[in-house]
């Protein structure tokens, strides 16, 4: 493992700082004096939540403190597991990481998946593909990024979750397996975790049970949804996305209109002579040829 993720770093002390408990909840505590973005004036969150009831999913990078402390490893896993705050960029180390290394921050705690063969019973993927790894699953690249990009959702449980499969669009496997029907993922993950999941509440959400993921959300979300769906569409060239994505393009939300044309530059090969910061109007004249 990198210096920067070899290093286990003290808990803080100061007699300005008011934090009490373990080391990860306490650099955690710290970490999120910044990373809160409670300034947000959008109320949606995931899990079906409201920012001004129940906070977490920041829908904009700089939030993760915040929503590691509400998930379910804040009191183990700390920021500076992961991030050296004192380097440039220390999520870029992480990721260079050997899945063993990088799966090795969670199985210091959840050692019955230490084994490939344990990893393959839970996960139901190979243990050395990207499928196996436990930030794919309980770290899932759903949150909107100032770059532009997805990044981690920190808030971090299980992607069988009902409140994550009836409340959240998309169902999380989608983010992988992005051609897939609501119906199709569900009932896998019914079969593979012992799980059951109404489908009344799946239709509601998607409109139908044989409905393309990425694609009901991309016409049905929630803001926040609907930008991840455009980002994945786009990187799987979708050309069924494209009427949708140009109808997007005048999103209320300017983010999310980032997203939607960025998606469109992916699907075509080439970047769309649109700008997205014209009035509704002419961006909606210009959106026809595309469709």
């Amino acid at each position: 493992m990198s210096d920067a993720f070899a290093v286990r770093l003290p808990a803080p002390r100061s007699p300005r700082l008011a934090a009490n408990g373990a080391r990860a909840e306490t650099l955690n505590r710290v970490c999120a004096r910044c990373h809160q973005v409670l300034f947000s004036g959008y109320d949606p969150t995931w899990e079906g939540g409201s920012r001004k009831r129940s906070p977490g999913g920041s829908h904009i990078n700089s939030g993760e403190a915040r929503d590691m402390m509400l998930g379910a490893c804040a009191s183990k896993l700390a920021c500076v597991d992961c991030h050296d705050p004192h380097a440039h960029d220390g999520t870029a180390s992480l990721q260079k990481l050997e899945p063993a290394r990088a799966d090795a921050l969670c199985t210091r705690c959840h050692d019955t998946y230490a084994s490939p063969d344990a990893l393959r019973a839970h996960a139901h993927h190979d243990p050395a593909g990207e499928g196996a790894r436990c930030f794919a699953c309980h770290m899932p690249r759903k949150n909107m990024g100032l770059d532009g990009g997805l990044t981690r959702y920190h808030r971090i449980g299980s992607p069988t979750d009902a409140a994550k499969v009836l409340l959240d669009r998309p169902v999380e496997c989608a983010l992988c397996h992005r051609d897939k029907e609501v119906g199709a993922l569900v009932r896998t993950m019914e079969a593979w975790w012992n799980k059951s999941y109404d489908r009344g509440a799946l239709e509601k959400l998607y409109g139908a049970l044989d409905a393309d993921v990425l694609l009901a959300t991309a016409e049905r979300g929630k803001p926040h949804e609907q930008a991840v769906a455009f980002q994945l569409l786009g990187e799987g060239r979708v050309k069924a996305a494209v009427p949708v994505l140009a109808g997007q393009l005048t999103h209320p939300y300017p983010i999310v209109r980032g997203y939607a044309k960025r998606a469109l530059d992916e699907i075509r090969g080439a970047p769309v002579a649109i700008d997205v910061d014209a009035a509704d109007e002419v961006i909606a004249e210009q959106a026809k040829r595309l469709q």
